[in-house]
């Protein structure tokens, strides 16, 4: 077993706290001595949610907010959805990747340098990597490829933001999904992860990288949970459909109010259902962890990507 090196997983330590919303350790008892070997890592990216979504979300409050640190200040350099996580990627901001939009000339999957990343290292350094969910913006024009360092490939294709009628890249053999309950997405995501942290050997430290898309839009939620009332009261800060917008830029005082254009508060509740999956997943991921006797070797980090709509976080 070789080691990562020191400035590696320093890297990896300073971007786990620049990124998360919450990066607990999985230890369940403060005294119990430490497991032998290094840890496994964990690291859970949902896509466009906001930090008070947590709230509707037990299974990741009790697995792992629960049991950890939370990072309630934690900015991103770049909050677009390739650049940010290109910088997950290599702890390295934009002006380094070259990927500074998320699509090209200046960004996206084309444009991102991929011979050296945290799946690289930890791969090198005798991890079992693997990655579930959506990798970069404009993956999808060449599945085939496995960027190196992945021992487990399982990343989103064809229609990456829908949550039925969608494909998988297998290690570069792309599968179809339809649209069925079973086909629901998120739930599939869930059990490829399941699978990978199952079939990894026991002596064999793993990196998960699991990314569903949930709840970036369209928030279709799953059919078990399309009725479900989460008691969500109404959003309306003093910014929805503000009455007076003299002060505003003209463009602004161009847009019409958000109700004639779609309904924000259905969007909302469908975000939130749509996390339900995500949370059911993360029941799935820990309880693997616990079955094959992982859990309190493993550092568990639960974040999220910042929004690509106007620029700024939402974590």
């Amino acid at each position: 077993m070789r080691f990562l090196p020191r400035q590696r997983m320093l890297g990896l330590v300073v971007l786990a706290a620049l990124l998360c919303t919450v990066a607990p350790f999985a230890s369940r008892s403060s005294h119990a001595a430490p497991p032998p070997g290094p840890p496994n890592i964990v690291f859970i990216l949902t896509d466009d949610q906001r930090f008070d979504a947590l709230d509707k979300m037990p299974q990741v409050q009790n697995a792992i907010t629960d049991h950890g640190v939370k990072f309630t200040n934690a900015v991103v350099d770049n909050p677009w959805c390739c650049p940010s996580r290109a910088s997950f990627l290599t702890g390295q901001r934009s002006h380094t990747t070259h990927v500074w939009n998320s699509t090209p000339r200046y960004g996206g999957f084309a444009s991102f340098q991929d011979s050296s990343t945290i799946a690289t290292w930890l791969h090198d350094a005798g991890y079992r990597t693997g990655l579930v969910g959506k990798y970069l913006n404009g993956y999808e024009n060449d599945p085939t490829y496995v960027p190196p360092g992945w021992d487990t490939w399982d990343a989103l294709t064809y229609n990456t933001y829908a949550y039925l009628n969608y494909k998988v890249s297998e290690k570069g053999v792309e599968r179809y999904y339809g649209t069925t309950a079973a086909d629901y997405k998120t739930d599939v995501l869930g059990n490829y992860a399941d699978s990978f942290i199952r079939n990894t050997p026991p002596n064999e430290p793993l990196f998960l990288y699991f990314t569903p898309n949930a709840p970036h839009g369209p928030a279709t939620p799953a059919a078990k949970y399309a009725r479900t009332d989460l008691g969500l009261a109404p959003w309306s800060p003093p910014s929805y459909n503000e009455a007076d917008m003299s002060d505003k830029p003209a463009y602004m005082r161009a847009l019409a109010p958000l109700t004639s254009t779609y309904n924000p508060q259905k969007f909302r509740t469908n975000q939130y259902k749509t996390l339900l999956s995500v949370d059911d997943a993360v029941g799935k991921i820990t309880q693997a962890l616990q079955d094959t006797g992982r859990l309190d070797n493993t550092v568990l980090v639960f974040a999220t990507r910042t929004t690509d709509y106007c620029g700024v976080s939402t974590a």
